[in-house]
């Protein structure tokens, strides 16, 4: 497939319809490389949404991660899952599969990213390693219960075909108040030195990809041994909880406030 040629001259418009140019030649490529029995998925995290009047369309509210992400997203073909932050678009055979009808959590047993993992399904990350951009990281964390994030109740309004979409969204973050990040070098030098990672570089660029399978054999192991093994940092979590002296409440909403405190331990 030969690579599209640039012969606009140089303007915002110009730029803007090649890069529209260069995102439809690789989808082009990469459906063909799938074949009709494949499925391209890929991240459509909508993170403005988050902000003070936020709400997330389903149809209409563009993704924030990149313009491929966005040319798969705007597709006619293209479904994507209904999470006000973490959604994902797909096109092809699975694509239904894989995002319709999901839970409300953005990862975990009901998210488009164990559909992934059940049908089979390979991380590629384009022009950048695999350490800087391996969302479904997460997913396994979630999966494991690693201590250093927590599933959040996000209140942002959800709207599919105009009609406003009832129920509670769930987001597992890491807490802001303490310095634990991700930091996935550990997972990746892993993958490389057992022969499960392709990479491929071009113009000075890497590309890498690697079947979920491979990531979940050799993530969870690494989670069992260390539940840190994907963050910057190990950080044990004490959460203080005072008992009010009536007991516990019962009503039928609680406002629960919970402080955090964290004791540091140098990765081993």
């Amino acid at each position: 497939m030969p690579l599209p040629k640039n012969n606009t001259p140089f303007s915002r418009g110009a730029v803007r319809c090649q890069r529209e140019t260069w995102c439809a030649f690789l989808f082009e490529a990469l459906m063909a490389r799938l074949g009709p029995e494949g499925t391209l998925a890929v991240p459509t995290f909508t993170y403005s949404t988050t902000k003070p009047g936020g709400i997330f369309h389903l149809e209409a509210t563009p993704s924030e991660v990149g313009p491929f992400s966005e040319h798969v997203r705007r597709r006619p073909e293209a479904r994507r899952s209904l999470h006000p932050i973490f959604s994902l678009a797909a096109v092809g055979r699975l694509a239904a599969t894989i995002v319709d009808e999901c839970g409300a959590a953005a990862f975990g047993q009901e998210s488009p990213w164990q559909r992934l993992s059940n049908n089979g399904g390979r991380v590629v990350t384009l022009g950048t390693a695999f350490e800087r951009s391996a969302t479904y990281a997460h997913h396994m964390e979630h999966c494991f219960g690693s201590p250093h994030r927590f599933h959040k109740i996000v209140d942002i309004p959800v709207y599919r075909e105009g009609e406003r979409v009832e129920g509670y969204w769930l987001a597992y973050l890491r807490y802001l108040s303490i310095d634990v990040g991700p930091s996935l070098g550990r997972l990746a030098e892993r993958l490389r030195r057992e022969g499960v990672m392709r990479s491929v570089g071009w113009n000075g660029k890497i590309s890498e990809a690697v079947d979920i399978a491979d990531m979940d054999r050799i993530g969870y192991a690494m989670l069992r041994k260390d539940p840190w093994a994907f963050a910057s940092r190990r950080a044990n979590m004490h959460i203080t909880e005072n008992i009010p002296a009536d007991g516990p409440c019962g009503s039928a909403e609680v406002d629960l406030r919970i402080n955090v405190s964290a004791s540091r331990i140098d990765n081993a």
